[in-house]
């Protein structure tokens, strides 16, 4: 269809809504000859006069080609189309709808009338049939597209009114019609217009051919019109497939958002999960607590779960007792002078109140019955430290504040172990619970676990009522001055699981009462008076970990049971009398770390199956008496950082696989008869802090690679066959941690070191007096 161009003409009656610079053709008739018909379009024909049979062209400047292009001149106020777009622009919305191609086609409709912008709006609310998914096909066009194309009419003679054609062609899809109800149009004055298809008439059933027939009597000024509104509604059409676009691509977005949203939620649960099985992964392959106890007993639970404090005696109050005065011993002002005092002054108890001396029967009963089995008959006035702590608990309100068989036993424990003379002996005797006084701990039932006064200046001996505390795991009475022998009542303590004596000044020997300790994990009684054959009985103990019986008196063979202890990490046997040979079966020992034989008096060789010790971290066998040559395959032991072979009759030469032990951090070799020269292999050990060669036979010069070790601290080679100068490598270790360094000065018989004393070694011994 041509377009020209122009606009159709204005209705009667109606606001001139149409552009100024229209001039509508002449009334009187059409190209035919006849009076073109308004009407069809409800318009109102104006009658103009023209110079001429032809109307003039329109002022419009725009031309076929550029139809719907532009429009000029633009009107000097802003459109509203023009004005919406500008606020879009500043809200940040999409503004594509008032673009300036639809500001300029649609202009010239509503400029001059007021109420057209209304009336636009209306209408765009109207429902637009089209195909969403192939909008842009022309096969498949919307139902306005079809009906303008198909658009006919002619003016009503009668009338002057311009109106609707009889029918609309469709050119693809069938155009179902859009409602009987009215629609807001463009052109009238206030008047509803029917809709295109209730005014048309037209039917599905309509003949193509018949329709397009219809199309040659449309006039010049229909056909303009047509084409003004067919744009309009197209530009219609655009704006709503751009506001479809629009929403669906928010719709896309927010459906991308909800998705990244449940993807980002899913990953951290997965995550979360992932960590908590892990957690569980972790706390299933950590190593169980040390205090769990094995080999338990089936009614040994019940010490704890069972146990409660024994307050019979609760509420009841007597005499109170003094607080204790050192050397006083005069009482004439006290009501009850302490007990310990009475019997420091008198050797004897002399004054008990008759409450006190009542309530002593009845505790009396009760400790004969409970503590000694009833066999113990002392008189109240007895100074033995049964009877004292009797006396002590029958006092003021001291039984009230916690168990009363671990309090006698602790009283009992203050007296024998001479609790005066502490040196620290907080709340000890007093009215406060027992786990607050100092060197008791207790569990959550309030049980004593622990008695532990290491340093204390405690004397006296280790009270044998001890064993009577059912809940005690841990003894330990250190550093201080306790003598006499280990009770055997001890070891008969169901839960004892640590007893350390070391430091004292105890007698005797180690019981054989010791094999009852079931449960006990370590023995320390080092550093004693104790004597005799150690016991084979120590074998039974197989809970035993931590074994310690040096510096003490101990004599004949090194029990073979001690194989049997397969959980020992530490054997303590150095300064003792023990002789024979190192028994092979403390290689059973896998697990142990600490083996410290030196200073005895023992014979043989090292057996070689202690390179299985893969685990020893200390091996000492210093002066020992053992000889032969040290097992090459002590290089598996790369764990091994304390070597001490000192003090023995090894020899041979020194052998260069010290350099596979990389752990080795002190190694004396000194007071040997080790020949030849000192390997260079040595250097590997960079963890090297102490390196002994004195007193041996070995010869040559001092290898540079010794300079390698950086950690060095002492290095003794004098009283050597060392011959040179000493590397400046040696020397540079001086700038280090290198703080000993002797070595035998050049004399007569052509042996001694070349050394800078002190800026290289730290002094030398004259050569002559070499070894």
């Amino acid at each position: 269809m041509d377009n020209k161009g122009g606009d159709a003409p204005p209705p009667a009656g109606q606001p001139d809504f149409l552009d100024d610079q229209y001039q509508p053709p002449a009334a009187g008739r059409d190209a035919g000859g006849a009076e073109p018909d308004y009407s069809q379009y409800g318009l109102v024909a104006v009658e103009k006069e023209y110079d001429s049979d032809e109307p003039p062209e329109p002022e419009d400047r725009r031309t076929e080609e550029e139809y719907g292009e532009s429009y000029d001149p633009r009107p000097e106020e802003p459109s509203f189309y023009e004005q919406q777009a500008s606020r879009s622009r500043k809200r940040g919305d999409d503004a594509s709808y008032y673009s300036r191609d639809t500001a300029e086609v649609i202009q010239p409709f509503y400029r001059d009338d007021p109420d057209a912008e209304e009336r636009y709006e209306g209408f765009q609310d109207e429902p637009d049939y089209y195909d969403d998914n192939n909008y842009a096909m022309a096969a498949r066009r919307s139902p306005d597209d079809d009906e303008m194309s198909n658009f006919t009419g002619s003016v009503d003679e009668r009338s002057g009114v311009w109106r609707s054609g009889d029918s609309f062609r469709s050119t693809g899809d069938s155009f179902r019609s859009e409602g009987s109800g009215s629609r807001r149009g463009w052109f009238g004055s206030g008047n509803s217009v029917r809709s295109m298809s209730s005014r048309s008439g037209w039917s599905e059933d309509d003949d193509f051919d018949n329709l397009t027939a219809d199309d040659s009597t449309m006039t010049e000024e229909a056909r303009r019109y047509k084409e003004r509104r067919l744009h309009f509604l197209r530009l219609k059409r655009r704006e709503k497939m751009r506001r479809r676009e629009r929403e669906e691509r928010e719709r896309l977005e927010r459906r991308k958002r909800r998705r990244r949203m449940m993807a980002w939620c899913c990953c951290c649960i997965c995550c979360c999960l992932i960590l908590f099985f892990l957690f569980l992964l972790i706390m299933w392959l950590l190593p169980q607590d040390e205090e769990e106890e094995p080999n338990i007993v089936e009614d040994d639970d019940g010490f704890e779960d069972d146990w409660v404090p024994f307050s019979p005696y609760e509420g009841i109050v007597t005499t109170p007792m003094d607080p204790y005065q050192e050397d006083d011993c005069y009482f004439g002002d006290n009501v009850f002078p302490h007990v310990i005092q009475q019997c420091e002054c008198f050797g004897n108890i002399t004054i008990i109140p008759d409450d006190v001396l009542m309530l002593w029967y009845e505790i009396h009963e009760d400790v004969k019955e409970e503590i000694y089995d009833g066999n113990y008959n002392e008189p109240p006035w007895s100074c033995d430290p049964g009877n004292q702590a009797a006396v002590w608990l029958s006092s003021g309100d001291v039984r009230d504040s916690g168990d009363l068989w671990t309090r006698y036993i602790m009283a009992v424990s203050y007296v024998q172990m001479n609790g005066t003379q502490w040196d620290l002996q907080n709340n000890w005797l007093s009215s406060t619970n027992e786990c607050a006084w100092l060197g008791l701990q207790c569990n959550m039932r309030f049980q004593t676990n622990s008695f532990a006064l290491d340093t204390n200046n405690v004397h006296g001996s280790l009270p044998t009522q001890l064993y009577k505390m059912n809940g005690l795991r841990t003894l330990s009475i250190t550093r201080n001055h306790l003598s006499g022998t280990i009770p055997t009542e001890i070891f008969r303590m169901p839960k004892l699981e640590h007893l350390s004596l070391y430091a004292n000044q105890m007698r005797g020997s180690v019981p054989t009462h010791i094999a009852q300790a079931t449960r006990l994990k370590s023995f320390l009684v080092s550093n004693n008076l104790l004597f005799g054959r150690l016991t084979s009985y120590l074998g039974e103990v197989t809970t035993l970990e931590k074994l310690s019986v040096g510096f003490n008196e101990f004599w004949r063979g090194i029990p073979t049971e001690l194989g049997l202890l397969t959980n020992l990490r530490q054997l303590v046997l150095e300064d003792n009398r023990f002789s024979g040979t190192i028994p092979t079966e403390v290689a059973r020992l896998t697990n142990m770390e600490y083996f410290l034989f030196s200073r005895n008096l023992l014979k043989g060789t090292i057996p070689t199956i202690f390179a299985g010790l893969t685990n020893l971290l200390e091996f000492r066998i210093a002066y020992t008496g053992l000889g032969g040559r040290i097992p090459t395959e002590f290089q598996v032991l790369t764990n091994l950082y304390r070597f001490d072979l000192g003090g023995n009759n090894f020899g041979g030469t020194v052998m260069t696989e010290f350099g596979f032990m990389s752990g080795l951090s002190w190694l004396a070799l000194n007071d040997n008869d080790l020949t030849g020269t000192i390997p260079t292999e040595l250097g590997f050990c960079n963890n090297m802090t102490r390196l002994s060669f004195k007193s041996t036979n070995v010869n040559g010069s001092i290898p540079t690679e010794i300079g390698y070790m950086t950690a060095l601290q002492d290095l003794a080679m004098s009283q050597t066959r060392l011959t040179g100068s000493a590397p400046p490598e040696v020397c540079a270790l001086r700038l280090l941690d290198l703080n000993l360094f002797v070595t035998d000065c050049p004399g007569r018989f052509d042996t001694g070191v070349s050394c800078a004393v002190p800026d290289c070694c730290t002094f030398c011994r004259r050569g002559d007096q070499g070894a």
